[in-house]
């Protein structure tokens, strides 16, 4: 509790998630920290990637970390990227 009022961090995300579940939607891949822009896009480009060749999304997903991870050099290997 912050100034007697509940911290509910996330909560916005929460309610997103609720939204795109209630219009339909199968999954979705959300994160509660800031992350750079083209890190994250080329997280996504292979995780896409890993998706088109029928790998299950959670794979897709690892496989797709792993590979920036594997290619990341200097300050953008930091978990903030």
């Amino acid at each position: 509790m912050r100034n007697g009022k509940t911290n509910l961090l996330g909560e916005g995300l929460i309610s997103l998630a609720h939204a795109f579940n209630y219009a339909g939607s199968e999954s979705i891949l959300t994160s509660l920290w800031k992350i750079d822009e083209q890190s994250s896009a080329q997280i996504i480009e292979n995780f896409y990637g890993y998706i088109k060749k029928g790998l299950p999304k959670d794979e897709a997903l690892q496989k797709a970390k792993l590979d920036y991870f594997a290619t990341a050099s200097g300050r953008t290997i930091a978990p903030q990227y």
